[in-house]
């Protein structure tokens, strides 16, 4: 079922609290100096795959054809991510690919994946598997893993293996001691955490 921009935007509308950002996806590896970025597509089925490099020099490339385009949507939930009563440098929701009730999902059994949507305004619970984190300093987000007490640094990012490739699927990985081995997904653009700052080479 294809949805609008706008359905999609008044549906996330119906949270006081929601707070939407659109663009290409990307995959990148948090180094300033030579970031790994990567464009995503959808393949058969459920998968993602990865869709060859995202940046050239230092310039991050604007989406191709085929590349995914998403909206995150912050979501109420039992944590308070989202509220004044929570740490604002982060918000809890959803990544809905555009056009679609898909939503992307990243486990430890099955990498990133999209799948039907939960409904927007049903609270995000212990085991969700559809939330993500995303950091408001910089556009790095990762996936809530399931931790009951939400703690950001037991979510679980993507594997750097398969970066800058065509047609790879991503699998998961920890959240890495060297933060500049981390791999995020960013929406619109990349740059990096609180820095701000856009990545000056593409390796």
């Amino acid at each position: 079922m294809k949805i609008s921009a706008a359905a999609l935007l008044a549906v996330a509308a119906t949270s006081v609290s929601a707070y939407t950002h659109s663009g290409t996806v990307y995959v990148y590896e948090n180094t300033l100096a030579h970031p790994k970025t990567t464009f995503i597509k959808q393949g058969s089925g459920n998968q993602i795959l990865t869709d060859g490099a995202a940046c050239k020099g230092a310039a991050t490339l604007p989406g191709i054809k085929g590349a995914i385009k998403a909206t995150f949507i912050t979501v109420d939930n039992q944590w308070g991510f989202n509220t004044e009563t929570h740490d604002n440098e982060f918000w809890m929701g959803y990544v809905r690919i555009n056009g679609t009730n898909k939503c992307l999902s990243l486990t430890k059994e099955h990498g990133l994946t999209a799948e039907d949507c939960p409904p927007l305004t049903v609270e995000i619970k212990v085991g969700n598997k559809f939330a993500w984190y995303r950091d408001k300093r910089g556009s790095s987000m990762w996936a809530y893993s399931g931790d009951a007490e939400a703690d950001l640094d037991k979510g679980i990012i993507v594997a750097g293996s398969n970066l800058q490739t065509t047609g790879k699927a991503l699998a998961y990985s920890e959240l890495h001691d060297n933060t500049e081995q981390n791999v995020f997904i960013g929406i619109g653009g990349v740059n990096m955490g609180d820095t701000g700052k856009s990545p000056t080479g593409c390796q």
